[in-house]
């Protein structure tokens, strides 16, 4: 293999590299030695090079279609979403059915619970057919090496249609970066919305 360009430059995982980092460890990360955990794993949601996240149990809708404003120099983001938002559970309270009425904005927390070390990030991405439908899923893009928690999507219908869909529906996907070295700036130790 050529010398890459940049030190400890991150490669794409294929979809068997995604079954390696699930079932190897490494040495040098006595904290995390597994490279990647992903609970639960539906073998069938691994594609030749990403991996799709599902519809998880808890979304978040603004509570008051009003709220004045947001101003990043009077209100800190976690705060803000703290105090206008509500927290539904889409199984109790929803019926295992994400509804999504057009124009509507919400958050949105996948499924799996997705665990990297220090060798591994990943990328966030829409998956074109749920797009064709008129959502758009956004979120932090990257994932930071070390990260340790479910993700959480931010979701707008932009179509002029209802749409609906169930706890565990795949919804949007994943791509894994593989680093040779362990990355020193992980998550854990930078990350700030924990």
């Amino acid at each position: 293999m050529e010398k890459a360009p940049v030190e400890n430059a991150g490669y794409l995982v294929s979809g068997e590299g995604i079954h390696y980092l699930l079932n190897n460890s490494c040495d040098c990360c006595p904290d995390h030695n597994r490279f990647l955990q992903i609970n639960p794993l539906k073998p069938e949601n691994v594609s030749s090079v990403s991996l799709d996240i599902c519809v998880g149990r808890y979304l978040w809708e603004f509570k008051d279609k009003d709220v004045p404003y947001f101003d990043s120099n009077q209100h800190s983001i976690k705060e803000f979403l703290d105090k206008y938002t509500h927290r539904y559970d889409l199984v109790k309270d929803l019926d295992g059915k994400l509804i999504i009425h057009k124009d509507q904005f919400m958050l949105l927390e996948v499924l799996e619970e997705i665990h990297f070390n220090r060798h591994v990030s990943g990328h966030v991405l829409g998956k074109s057919s749920i797009g064709r439908l008129g959502l758009i899923i956004q979120t932090a893009s990257i994932i930071n090496p070390m990260q340790m928690q479910k993700l959480v999507l931010e979701i707008k219908n932009i179509s002029p249609i209802t749409l609906i869909f169930h706890h565990g529906t795949p919804i949007a996907q994943i791509q894994f970066y593989f680093f040779p070295q362990p990355v020193q700036r992980h998550y854990q130790k930078y990350g700030t919305f924990k």
